[in-house]
């Protein structure tokens, strides 16, 4: 019998980078919810989720479905975001349609821009 330990998807899926992120926005209340992100750099998807404290217990609530994202302006115009993009200070902007989760001070805007405050590698 030969057992591995763990199957080739869940071996793309552990090779992530995880990184917070803030809103840059005027709204207090938006610019203070604490993200976390994960960057898959096998497939340059990304994806944010924002923690709730719900009584004793966090949940992790979707916050930018995960999906492939293009710079939008710059010498990278049209290009998706890669790893070198994943840095402490970077911006990332990201198109408010069809994100579902968004407040509507957040939704009524065309993009939303998240800083970079931490990365895990």
């Amino acid at each position: 019998k030969i057992s591995t330990r763990a199957t080739a998807t869940e071996n793309l899926l552990s090779r992530r980078v995880r990184f917070g992120a803030r809103i840059l926005t005027q709204n207090g209340r938006d610019a203070l919810r604490e993200l976390t992100g994960f960057f898959f750099d096998f497939d340059k998807t990304l994806t944010v989720y924002e923690f709730r404290q719900f009584g004793k217990s966090a949940k992790a609530m979707p916050f930018i479905y995960r999906g492939q994202y293009l710079h939008t302006e710059g010498p990278k115009r049209g290009h998706p975001y890669n790893l070198s993009d994943i840095y402490i200070g970077a911006n990332i902007k990201i198109p408010t349609e069809g994100q579902l989760t968004l407040t509507d001070s957040l939704a009524e805007k065309s993009h939303i821009i998240l800083r970079i405050t931490d990365v895990d590698e």
